[in-house]
C-alpha cells in the first residue's frame, strides 16, 4: 500500500495539520455497494483472519477448534472488523488515485 498522503487536501484553507488528500479521497470515494455488502456477508472467521489484530485473533482462535464457526462474544468486534475492511478498500482506491496524479 502506498503510504504517501498526497499532502494537504485544502492547503489554502487548512493548516498542514488538517486532512490529507489521501484521507479526503478515501472519505469521498463512492463505494461499490456490492463489494461493501460482500464484506458484511463474510463469516466471522474470515473477518477475524483478514482484518483482526493479532490480539483479537489470539483471543478468539484459542477458543475455537479448527473449522468451527467463530463465536463472537459481541457485535462490536464484528462491526469493527467490517469497518476495517471497508476502510482498507477505500484507502486502496485513494492510494491509486494519488499515484495516478501527474501521470500523462
Amino acid at each position: 500500500m502506498n503510504n504517501s498522503t498526497g499532502g494537504p487536501a485544502f492547503p489554502e484553507l487548512v493548516s498542514a495539520s488538517g486532512i490529507t488528500l489521501r484521507d479526503f479521497f478515501a472519505s469521498v470515494i463512492p463505494y461499490d455497494k456490492e463489494i461493501m455488502e460482500d464484506i458484511s456477508r463474510c463469516d466471522d472467521q474470515d473477518l477475524i483472519e483478514r482484518f483482526g489484530t493479532e490480539e483479537e485473533k489470539d483471543e478468539y482462535f484459542d477458543l475455537v477448534p479448527a473449522r468451527a464457526p467463530m463465536p463472537f462474544k459481541n457485535i462490536e468486534l464484528r462491526t469493527k472488523l467490517e469497518a476495517r475492511g471497508r476502510a482498507k478498500l477505500r484507502y486502496l482506491e485513494a492510494d491509486a488515485m494519488i499515484s495516478e496524479r501527474g501521470r500523462p
